[in-house]
């Protein structure tokens, strides 16, 4: 057999690559979404300020979604 009919076969064996997770993702669900860049820019200045982080004020964003759809 050729080397190029060996390299269309299908593979014995499926790899599985895990990237080591850190510590502060454990147990988390990744929720995202494509935001306008002035948007994200805006969430940036405000985490700045605020001495925060956009994650925290996307979950603060979040909660207060909850909270107005009376979903506690």
């Amino acid at each position: 057999m050729s080397k190029f009919a060996d390299a269309m076969k299908a593979p014995t064996t499926t790899r599985q690559y895990h990237r080591p997770m850190a510590p502060s993702r454990q147990g988390r669900k990744h929720v995202g979404a494509y935001v306008d860049p002035d948007v994200a820019r805006r969430l940036r200045v405000i985490a700045a300020s605020e001495d925060s982080s956009v994650q925290q004020l996307i979950e603060e964003g979040i909660e207060m979604l909850f909270q107005s759809r009376g979903n506690l």
